[in-house]
């Protein structure tokens, strides 16, 4: 039996800022987050020169706390009152239900969660479809970010890079007018064919690559390396005692009775990376910290957790010359 942390459910479950009977609109939950802050763009300076060509700081108008330097002729900011102006058409229109909002890097991302009313099928399985949307202020384009989520409903975990770059974040603009945001909305509500697709795709792949006990091995191996000296003798350490932790929580994933039909797949190791990704935790701290727990999903935030970024070299392995 694993010691790490195991909290099921998908990723963010009970995590975030959420609708209550007092707080039941977009606005009120942003104010609620905390996310009911401006941000404003300004020229830099320094002692020696009048100001440097082409760059901005971007700070908090609250409190005057820098958030980012960034290389922008003419910034285009998003405030965040109009992070979720694009998925406000889907929510009137009952398309999709607002999951949680979020402030992380001390307001630098301000984003939140939405899940798609429409269910897929892919082997046999329901899968689920939910939106991250993420105004990263770092990145001021008039833009926000929208990633299409795909989630094995048998035991939430998202079904991370299953699909092409292009078809799993898109870069949406926001406009103050009702008209364009409405065409963007329909826009990403189409995405989700193109997603799931994709996320076919790939999963029927892995499913008819058989993998060897060899293979297998050697993925262990690599994603869970021993302390070893120089001539491959593995090391009586405490560090080693952890690997073994992490290699049988991670066999026990792969093991699972949610992944029978799949046995002998490279289907049956990526499932169970992502259970073991999404699921088991080192520490409490991080396994309910929704800002830390986000850093798994690749693209968001500037650096990827380190144990989320086993699903990428997962992949990398099985298909090497990818």
């Amino acid at each position: 039996m694993s010691e790490l942390l195991y909290i099921p459910g998908i990723l963010w479950q009970d995590l975030g800022t959420r609708t209550d009977p007092e707080c039941t609109t977009i606005d009120s939950l942003i104010k609620k987050s905390g996310a009911n802050y401006t941000v404003s763009a300004y020229k830099m300076y320094t002692e020696v020169t009048k100001s440097v060509e082409g760059y901005h700081s971007v700070y908090r108008d609250d409190d005057k706390r820098l958030m980012c330097v960034v290389n922008n002729y003419y910034p285009q900011i998003i405030q965040n009152g109009f992070t979720f102006s694009i998925m406000k058409p889907l929510l009137a229109a009952n398309l999709v239900s607002l999951e949680f909002v979020s402030v992380a890097a001390g307001g630098l991302y301000h984003y939140g969660v939405f899940k798609s009313k429409k269910t897929y099928k892919i082997l046999d399985e329901d899968i689920e479809h939910y939106f991250l949307v993420v105004n990263d202020h770092s990145k001021p384009d008039g833009k926000v970010s929208v990633f299409n989520l795909p989630v094995r409903k048998k035991n939430k975990t998202i079904l991370l890079c299953s699909m092409t770059n292009s078809a799993y974040k898109l870069r949406m603009p926001v406009s103050e007018d009702e008209k364009a945001n409405e065409a963007i909305s329909s826009q990403i509500m189409s995405s989700v064919d193109d997603a799931f697709l994709w996320c076919e795709i790939k999963l029927k792949k892995l499913h008819e690559k058989a993998i060897e006990l060899e293979e297998a091995t050697k993925v262990m191996d690599e994603l869970f390396p021993y302390v070893s000296t120089s001539d491959g003798e593995i090391l009586d350490t405490k560090a080693n005692e952890k690997v073994d932790e992490l290699r049988s929580t991670f066999q026990e994933c792969i093991d699972s009775d949610d992944n029978d039909q799949y046995r002998q797949t490279a289907l049956y190791l990526y499932f169970g990376m992502l259970d073991y990704t999404q699921h088991y935790w080192n520490d409490a701290g991080k396994g309910y910290d929704i800002n830390k727990k986000m850093t798994i999903v690749p693209g968001f935030f500037a650096s990827i957790d380190t144990e989320g970024a086993k699903v990428g070299k997962l992949m990398k392995m099985i298909y090497p010359n990818k």
